[in-house]
């Protein structure tokens, strides 16, 4: 498993505006960049305990949570003798594997990628509904992009999930240039990114808005500091967001919603060292 910080904050504020986008938007073919495993044993761990754990406790109180894709998925795998995480593959899987989903899966780690088949014959998913890239995903997918037959753009959904969006591969290729590249074309895609520090926040905003083209949404969580040396703990990021383009207004709307519903969860929730982790939400459109 090559995901140490899966369940954390930052995969909250991923996985539950993907679910919901993938709910609404329902396309025919979803692509990933990074996927990581499918499933993770839901264990304590301070990370968890502040990210999915805590989520799981404060959300039920929350109808707008509650009420969510990504609610009912974590409830149901994260109960029982060995509960698990329901990562974005998984996530994918069952919500497109019943309208006949077809998915591409890249990651460099092979464990992982033998989890995303494991879970898919639980699920029922034909297996040539799956395909999985042992590789570089930024640039396998940049391939299937420009091999995108203009037909099949509508019904595609894009999840670029880098560890730094800006950080080039080996043929010179960002994560960030994949998004804008896919958005340009018209597919749907969806772009996280995570910071530890406002200075850096500052760097991949004036990156990402001098690179898109086009409308694009952005929502964003964080704690309310300026880096992570005034927290005194590391919950994986200071704050994440998503930017989202070519997805529909009751999609970006639902999104919206659940992020401020997610800071209102999340007002008065203490970091593991005990100080303050209520969580900001903002949005932005341009």
């Amino acid at each position: 498993m090559a995901n140490v910080h899966y369940a954390s904050i930052g995969d909250v504020w991923k996985h539950l505006p993907l679910a919901e986008i993938l709910r609404i938007e329902h396309p025919i073919r979803y692509w990933e960049t990074h996927s990581g495993s499918s499933s993770y044993p839901l264990t304590h761990s301070p990370e968890r305990d502040y990210g999915a754990l805590a989520f799981l406790e404060q959300a039920g109180r929350s109808p707008g949570l509650a009420g969510s894709a990504y609610w009912r998925l974590l409830a149901r795998h994260g109960s029982g003798r060995a509960p698990t995480y329901p990562g974005s593959p998984l996530i994918a899987m069952e919500l497109l594997g019943e309208v006949g989903g077809r998915f591409l899966f890249c990651d460099l780690d092979s464990e992982s990628l033998s989890n995303i088949v494991d879970d898919s014959r639980v699920l029922g998913v034909p297996l040539g509904s799956v395909r999985l890239v042992e590789g570089d995903g930024v640039s396998n997918l940049a391939d299937e992009l420009s091999g995108l037959a203009e037909d099949k753009v509508a019904g595609t959904f894009l999840l670029v999930d880098p560890y730094r969006p800006l950080e080039p591969n080996s043929e010179g290729e960002t994560p960030l240039g994949l998004f804008v590249r896919a958005a340009k074309r018209g597919v749907g895609c969806m772009l996280w990114y995570g910071f530890d520090s406002r200075r850096y926040r500052s760097a991949l905003l004036e990156a990402m808005g001098a690179g898109i083209e086009g409308s694009a949404w952005f929502g964003e969580v964080s704690l309310r500091a300026e880096d992570l040396s005034e927290v005194g703990f590391d919950p994986g990021v200071l704050g994440c967001g998503i930017v989202v383009c070519n997805v529909g207004e009751e999609a970006l709307a639902a999104c919206g919603h659940l992020g401020e519903e997610l800071a209102l969860a999340y007002a008065g929730v203490r970091l593991p060292n005990g100080r303050d982790g209520s969580l900001g939400f903002e949005k932005w459109s341009f």
